[in-house]
């Protein structure tokens, strides 16, 4: 795990599911990341799932959840579930999700005992209103409005993430945050948002609001599919280029649009068209609110109607847009 970034994926799986819209017996693409974005996806009964990623040790852990499926569900919980988010020498005491409790102990010394009554907030109404009223004015005092975007880097963030939000203007931390933190923590109920619950606790809520394929209901299902996913160590051009015309139904890129030079975008895009189906659904996010497509523009056509929705319904506050385009062929 010494090279692990990501312990798990910071896109909801609410947002996928609707993107891609998957059909079962379909080939999907995905970049391998946390590995829960696959397992999850597997659960729409996709035939096929090439879990892309150039990062060994995010290889290995999906490979590692996979393994844990095949020895049952106790397994599985133990491992990565709240028993693992417990746990020194977890795999949540690696990568971008150790330094969650920095986060959290930032939140507990600005905002004290109004986090508590927020967490506990007994309904959506309620958790608004101290959110609102107790909690954002004194996340945002003066010294915190001047932290630099490049902090989120912290997290996972990427520097030409922060290239990009500084072109649109987003210098400062709370001009990217604000607004979208009030956002995820006034319209989804706390307890239910398992991204934010855990970045603020350590720890999801209960066994029931996790991500789908940790959930107990689901496991049946996955246990039966998981030789279906195909992990490769690869970058994305590589693996591409190698990859047959015409092969998947979808592809979702999380953000790794925004990690690379714009060049190299032009290149993947460029395979993945060549890779896709006629009418394929791309999914991809940004962190800052737009990145050109336009020299690929002859190959993908964006629902910005479908995109513009599921980016207010994203629960994670970690992207300006959620891009859904379709490849024209």
């Amino acid at each position: 795990m010494k090279h692990l970034r990501y312990n798990q994926v910071w896109e909801d799986y609410d947002v996928d599911r609707i993107a891609l819209a998957v059909e079962p017996g379909s080939t999907i693409l995905m970049i391998a990341s946390g590995g829960c974005n696959a397992l999850n996806t597997l659960l729409e009964d996709a035939g096929t799932i090439y879990a892309v990623d150039q990062n060994q040790a995010q290889v290995r852990l999906l490979e590692e959840k996979i393994r844990a499926i095949r020895r049952g569900h106790s397994a599985l919980w133990n491992d990565f579930g709240i028993p693992a988010q417990r746990r020194d020498g977890s795999v949540y005491s690696y990568g971008s999700y150790s330094r969650f409790r920095w986060v959290r102990q930032f939140f507990r010394a600005t905002c004290g005992k109004h986090l508590e009554r927020f967490l506990q907030s007994p309904d959506l109404q309620a958790q608004e209103k101290i959110y609102v009223e107790e909690i954002e004015p004194r996340l945002w005092r003066l010294p915190v409005r001047l932290f630099p975007t490049g902090l989120a880097s912290f997290c996972g963030m990427h520097w030409r993430q922060v290239v990009y939000s500084a072109r649109s203007g987003q210098f400062f931390l709370e001009q990217a945050c604000r607004q979208r933190l009030r956002r995820i923590l006034t319209t989804f109920p706390i307890r239910t948002n398992y991204f934010w619950h855990q970045m603020l606790t350590g720890q999801y809520a209960d066994e029931q609001n996790v991500p789908p394929y940790l959930d107990r209901n689901n496991f049946s299902r996955l246990q039966d599919r998981c030789d279906r996913i195909h992990s490769v160590h690869s970058d994305l051009l590589g693996f591409l280029k190698n990859t047959e015309s015409n092969l998947f139904s979808s592809a979702n890129l999380l953000d790794l649009l925004e990690f690379v030079s714009p060049s190299l975008r032009i290149s993947v895009l460029r395979e993945l068209h060549r890779t896709c189906k006629p009418k394929a659904t791309v999914l991809f996010r940004t962190f800052a609110p737009q990145i050109s497509l336009d020299q690929a523009s002859n190959y993908f056509a964006e629902d910005v109607s479908l995109s513009h929705r599921l980016s207010e319904v994203e629960r994670t506050a970690s992207y300006g847009g959620v891009h859904i385009c379709t490849v024209v062929k």
